[in-house]
């Protein structure tokens, strides 16, 4: 039986981050919401450049459920991929350019 090693807490986070981009839905909602105005033309609230993009807006172009996408989300939230805007009882969604930025100079170096 393999032994478990214990990782360090800044480890455990780079070990979320991994596992968040291992889903191809989740590497696909980040694509879209480089470019939301494009990818998400429909959003009538507010520019989804300037706010975010809906849940519910994600979930259909996703072809997912919402419960599904909200989870797709979670992950990638816990990951600092996205950051939420609240507005009312809405969630909406970006890119957290700074910390992908980050992650992706810790993978250049690291693996």
């Amino acid at each position: 039986m393999p032994t478990m090693i214990c990782l360090p807490e800044a480890s455990e986070h780079r070990l979320r981050q991994l596992k968040a981009i291992a889903s191809d839905v989740r590497l696909t909602v980040l694509e879209w919401l480089k470019d939301p105005r494009t990818n998400f033309p429909n959003q009538k609230t507010e520019d989804p450049a300037k706010i975010g993009v809906c849940v519910t807006l994600i979930a259909a172009k996703a072809e997912i459920s919402q419960p599904t996408a909200s989870r797709h989300l979670e992950i990638l939230k816990n990951s600092d991929f996205v950051k939420i805007r609240k507005i009312h009882s809405w969630s909406f969604y970006s890119r957290n350019e700074d910390a992908i930025k980050e992650f992706s100079r810790w993978l250049s170096i690291n693996v």
